[in-house]
This record gives structure tokens, sequence and C-alpha cells, in this order.
């Protein structure tokens, strides 16, 4: 039997073996998990940006295009422990959604609580 077919725990939890490997592209793209809802007079979209603040983040409409976008933003490490995995993403993003409506961008909010981005995108509902 080939150990690394069949991991141990130690090899999984610790990202030691041939299909951590596999994901290792993935593990190092920052991609924001979004909720997007529809209202009658608007839109809200969730973004999960734990370890980011409000400021360090760019939103902004293209035409009908929602942007949301940040430069990179590194997490420092405690030079006294050596991180045996590292998971949490600090890097630069970019989010492009489509929105099917006009949005009265000048009225457009956005909050930041508990690392969740909240942004508000009231319709023209006179324009449609």
């Amino acid at each position: 039997m080939h150990p690394k077919l069949f991991p141990t725990v130690d090899d999984d939890f610790f990202g030691n073996n041939d299909i951590s490997q596999l994901f290792e592209v993935q593990r190092n793209l920052c991609i924001p998990a979004v909720n997007i809802y529809e209202l009658p007079d608007k839109f809200i979209v969730e973004m999960a940006i734990p370890g980011f603040q409000i400021q360090d983040i760019s939103i902004r409409m293209e035409k009908n295009v929602l942007i949301i976008s940040s430069d990179a933003h590194k997490q420092k490490d405690d030079p006294q422990s050596t991180c045996l995995r590292k998971e949490f993403c600090y890097k630069s993003f970019i989010r492009k959604f489509t929105i099917p409506v006009n949005i009265l961008t000048e009225e457009i909010k956005a909050v930041s609580k508990n690392g969740i981005l909240k942004i508000s995108l009231p319709k023209n509902i006179a324009g449609n």
C-alpha cells in the first residue's frame, strides 16, 4: 500500500499529501464568497472579507457592472511561531457582477461588520 494514496490524519492536517498539492493553485487564489439578494427596490451584496477594513475595499459601478476589489493585504506573522498551514486569504482580489437593471450609483451604500461587507444597490425604478 502506497502511503500517499491513504494519507494519515497528521498528513492531511499538515497538508503533506499529493491530494493537497493538487489543490495548491486553488488555495492560493483569493476569491471572497458572496451572497446576492434582490428586493423590490434594491440589490444587496454581502461579501466575506475577514481581515480587511472597509477603507481597503474599492466599490464602483461601470455601466451595469459592479466591481469590488482590493489591493494586497498581508497579515503579519508572529516571528516566534512557525505557520504549519495557512488558509486565510489576505491577497488582492477583484469580483465583477453584472447587474440587470439601472442602479442609482450616487446612492450606493456599504458597511462592514464582523468581516462581512454589505453593499446596498438601490434600483432606479423611475428609469425602468
